[in-house]
């Protein structure tokens, strides 16, 4: 019996359930997972926003 090994996976939103499932990568595809509890594809876009520099007066 071959044991397959989830090495990572993530929180992400999984629109066919319609909440926040854990998703494991597909493939070396950085965008590309597959929803732990559906099976179904999910494409994940890193946004990123600019570092926000905070400093406190005095």
């Amino acid at each position: 019996m071959d044991e397959v090994l989830m090495l990572r996976g993530v929180d992400g939103f999984c629109p066919d359930c319609g909440d926040r499932r854990v998703l494991v990568p597909v493939d070396e595809d950085p965008f590309s997972y597959c929803c732990t509890d559906c099976d179904a594809a999910v494409v994940l876009l890193e946004l990123c926003d600019p570092p926000v520099e905070v400093r406190r007066a005095g």
